[in-house]
Order: structure tokens, then sequence, then C-alpha cells
């Protein structure tokens, strides 16, 4: 309980502002589809389980997408 009420919710959140306050606001609102990623890597380093090909599948794409976003911000400055 002590982890999700303060480093979910506290500290998560005062990252974010942080982030949000010197950052890209679309790199930034980027990284949120990182979140299945993160919660299915530490599912498996956690926990044991494994993801299916479709769900690896899923994966790639949000990665293949989040390289494309970020490849393609620094050319429209």
């Amino acid at each position: 309980m002590l982890w999700l009420g303060l480093v979910i919710s506290v500290a998560a959140q005062l990252l974010l502002y942080r982030m949000i306050q010197t950052g890209n606001l679309v790199n930034v609102t980027s990284l949120f589809y990182l979140v299945p990623v993160v919660t299915v890597g530490m599912d498996y380093l956690l926990l044991g389980n494994r993801l299916s090909h479709l769900g690896l599948l899923g994966m790639g794409a949000i990665l293949l997408g989040l390289a494309l976003v970020f490849k393609a911000a620094p050319a429209q400055r």
C-alpha cells in the first residue's frame, strides 16, 4: 500500500509535472505509451508471467511508434 500510495501516486505525479515543466509536452505525453510495456516487463521479471505472441507484437508496435515520434520530433523544430 505504501508503494502504491507514495511512489505511484505522489512521486510519479511530481515527476510528470517536472518533465512537463522542463521538456517538450509531446515527448512527455508520448512516454505514457510506455506504461503497458513497463508493466509487462515488471510482470515478467517479478512474477514470471509470459506474454503471448500477439502481446509481443503489440509491444513492438508501441515501441516502433514511439521511435518514429521521437525521431521525427527534432526535424519539426
